[in-house]
């Protein structure tokens, strides 16, 4: 073999090795836009995942600093419904007004869909001057916990002619099983 041919045989496997180099690699190439794309956009997640991560930290910080008031939010809302309570601190408003409870009957919770709360329907009935209800009825409006006066029906006391008779139908309020809950 002449050193000619040699040179050629070179030449030739080299042309062919860098042939096979260029067909192979070249999809491989002509990707890295497309990875160079998509490394730009883990890093714009990246950013998002960090500023959302940001924002819940702030968040918990102002939730932990306003433990005062979410301690009054759950007195206003308990976390379950309790019947004894809710006529223990009716007892107690009419003890204090000077009104005679007739009646008083606590109903069956009323899912309320959407919302983390159930309803819990009070119907009461009093008898009493009229200036001693509007006492009365106050004294729900201030009390700690939340209680919504819904109606208010008023006729004459059958037993006592001077005195006013007042149905009236209250709604309080309790979270359900699966509202958020405050953890301390």
């Amino acid at each position: 073999m002449t050193p000619t041919t040699k040179n050629y045989i070179g030449a030739t496997l080299i042309s062919i090795s860098l042939f096979g180099l260029i067909a192979f690699a070249w999809p491989e190439y002509s990707s890295i836009p497309t990875i160079k794309t998509g490394i730009i956009e883990m890093e714009k997640n990246k950013a998002m995942a960090t500023t959302a991560l940001e924002s819940i930290k702030k968040i918990k910080e102002e939730y932990e600093s306003r433990g005062p008031i979410v301690t009054k939010v759950t007195k206003l809302i308990p976390q379950k419904k309790n019947t004894e309570e809710i006529i223990s601190t009716i007892e107690a408003i009419i003890s204090v007004t000077g009104v005679r409870l007739s009646r008083l009957a606590v109903g069956d919770a009323k899912s309320q869909s959407g919302l983390p709360y159930n309803l819990s329907p009070i119907e009461l009935t009093i008898n009493g001057a009229y200036p001693s209800i509007g006492v009365f009825l106050k004294t729900i409006e201030s009390n700690i916990r939340l209680l919504d006066v819904t109606s208010v029906q008023m006729g004459k006391d059958q037993q006592n002619p001077g005195q006013l008779s007042f149905k009236i139908s209250i709604s309080g309020y309790y979270l359900k099983n699966d509202a958020p809950t405050i953890n301390k």
